[in-house]
């Protein structure tokens, strides 16, 4: 589902426009972007978790290239 797609999900089972439906969508995305900008978790029962992840590039390269080494290769 993409972000067009829960839009038109919001308007329809709250029986909104697909106007408010935007805003609501924002608030909610610029609540959660704004918490973790102060590095506050946002927990949302029965939906998850965000949290801000300090993990540097190098180490999601370094990630990466583990989990690339282990593939078997396929011909």
């Amino acid at each position: 589902m993409n972000k067009s797609e829960l839009i038109e999900h919001i308007a329809r089972q709250a029986d909104i426009s697909k106007a408010a439906a935007t805003r609501a969508l924002e608030a909610m995305i610029g609540g959660v972007k704004s918490s973790l900008k102060k590095n506050t978790a946002v927990s949302l029962v029965g939906f998850g978790t965000f949290t801000r992840s300090t993990e540097s590039v190098e180490m999601r390269r370094g990630c990466l290239a583990q989990l690339v080494e282990r593939r078997p290769y396929k011909a």
